[in-house]
């Protein structure tokens, strides 16, 4: 116990942030519980035998990684997911912040992959290779709470993380994160409020824009209200040299339809774009098979909505893109939502206009 409560304390000598975070973090010996070590998401568990057979920079290494599990709510995130895919997302990105510091390090056997590991959880998720290779040896570590875990528990344990993180951040004056940390932590700002919501709002405008209280909403949990007389003109583009996945795209194109067909002031036009724009077509009829597969210029989408603005119509622009392309000159007057899909482009990339992440 000595051995491993030295090493967590270690962390506040290393890094202000983390070391204020494992302050939060219950710590016991439970070699009944795991091989290795584990969290709850709020207690962290390891193996006596295993932990006495590690380097002081490989404890300081998984105790960190399970800190960092529990902080950032894994264990609350997973919703519906596979637990087992789940689990190695969430290692793949823990890990990852792990690497990038120079004063611990990761012991023999953690799940490492370069490519996704400053991805948020929900990203990698989707993008993991779940292979026989992969899952060979992976020992999960993200343990169920004992006793069924009600919503009130859940909101107990994430407003106990929110205050740790709160306190670390001060702490730490806002030193410098590993880019991984800082994508997990954007994805906790915004973790209440998801892109299906987020869509909405904004293709509905504003609630300054609507009156009457519209209850067919109420089954999806979204309070939106009756457009007035104003026309909506919703241009959407689809990136077609992107990686954007088929259920993906149909996802975001049933919610548009959604938004179409119960609001009948609300006229939609579809474009394909990769560095030329195909269409636009009318987003009521089918939709054709998608143009496009060169490289990849948004220029074209806005440009083309610039030129035709309609006198009489309030217009908005959506671009399904993974966001690696190149961004027009100038800054559109019409209002602009990015739904980037999973492993695309940082926030801070996009020059103009909102940014949603397309995971669930």
């Amino acid at each position: 116990m000595r051995k491993a409560r030295g090493a967590l304390l270690e962390l506040a000598i290393h890094s202000p942030f983390f070391g204020t975070l494992a302050l939060f973090a219950g710590l016991v010996a439970a070699p009944e519980r795991t091989q290795t070590a584990a969290t709850d998401g709020r207690t962290i568990f390891y193996c006596p035998e295993y932990v006495n057979q590690l380097s002081r920079r490989e404890l300081r290494g998984l105790l960190l990684h399970e800190v960092l599990h529990a902080a950032l709510l894994h264990p609350n995130r997973r919703g519906l997911r596979e637990p087992l895919r789940w689990n190695l997302a969430a290692d793949i990105v823990t890990n990852g912040i792990v690497r990038a510091l120079n004063w611990a390090e990761l012991p023999d056997g953690a799940i490492i992959e370069a490519a996704l590991e400053t991805f948020s959880v929900e990203e990698v998720y989707e993008l993991v290779p779940v292979t026989p290779q992969t899952m060979a040896g992976f020992k999960p570590d993200l343990l169920e709470s004992e006793g069924p875990q009600s919503n009130a528990s859940r909101g107990e344990n994430e407003a106990y993380w929110r205050q740790a993180r709160a306190q670390a951040e001060v702490l730490s004056a806002h030193g410098s994160q590993p880019a991984g940390l800082k994508r997990e932590l954007a994805r906790l700002a915004d973790a209440r409020v998801d892109w299906r919501t987020e869509l909405w709002r904004f293709a509905a405008k504003t609630p300054d824009d609507f009156e009457d209280f519209d209850r067919r909403f109420i089954h999806r949990g979204l309070y939106l209200e009756s457009l007035t007389a104003e026309t909506l003109e919703l241009s959407v583009a689809l990136d077609t040299s992107g990686s954007v996945s088929l259920p993906l795209l149909g996802s975001f194109l049933s919610e548009v339809k959604a938004i179409l067909g119960l609001y009948p002031r609300v006229r939609g036009q579809l474009y394909f774009a990769d560095a030329a724009l195909y269409g636009p077509y009318d987003l009521e009829q089918p939709i054709p098979t998608a143009s496009g597969g060169g490289g990849t210029s948004f220029a074209p989408f806005f440009e083309a909505l610039e030129r035709n603005a309609e006198a009489g119509a309030s217009r908005v622009a959506i671009y399904l893109t993974d966001g690696f392309g190149e961004f027009p000159s100038f800054v559109p007057t019409l209002p602009v939502l990015w739904a980037v899909a999973p492993g695309g482009a940082r926030d801070e990339r996009f020059p103009f206009g909102r940014v949603i992440r397309m995971v669930d």
